[in-house]
């Protein structure tokens, strides 16, 4: 049995398979233990009837079909797997573009909105300079004893 290299998790699907073929095995019949193969092997001939060589060769292909389920169950998760993965990058794909799109619309509202109040200020630093300007010619006098008030006490708190 060694020579078949059967693990336990795979003479389980073996046995299953050798059930189906022969379905007057038992459990007792397909029971394997380590280092008694031999014996299995005699009983199984003795109650299928057929040669040693006949017997190996049914637990190869038994075997062989295990394996092929097996590839055939790992390539269906392969391709279930690669599926996913696909539909993640188109989401994500997805996801992203419009993000893009919300931080573009987003970024755009700020620049016109950002610019009308730039606008806005100038418009009225413009308004206060004329004024300014206005009240300086209609009042020069005020307007330097302010002026000289202003530069005392900033030349004060510069000082500290």
């Amino acid at each position: 049995m060694n020579s078949l290299n059967l693990e336990d998790g795979s003479w389980n699907q073996v046995k299953g398979k050798l059930r189906q073929k022969f379905g007057q095995l038992t459990d007792d019949d397909l029971s394997f233990v380590q280092g008694q193969s031999e014996e299995m092997l005699g009983r199984l001939q003795t109650k299928l009837g057929i040669t040693k060589d006949e017997l190996v060769s049914t637990l190869h292909e038994a075997k062989g079909s295990v394996a092929s389920a097996a590839n055939g169950s790992l390539d269906q998760a392969k391709d279930k797997a690669s599926e996913f993965a696909q539909g993640a990058r188109e989401k994500i794909s997805s996801l992203a573009s419009e993000t893009l799109d919300k931080v573009s619309k987003f970024s755009s509202n700020v620049r016109t909105s950002t610019g009308e109040s730039f606008e806005q200020a100038r418009h009225k630093v413009t308004h206060l300079h004329g004024e300014a300007e206005q009240y300086v010619k209609r009042n020069p006098l005020e307007s330097v004893i302010v002026a000289l008030g202003a530069g005392f006490l900033i030349g004060l708190m510069i000082r500290r």
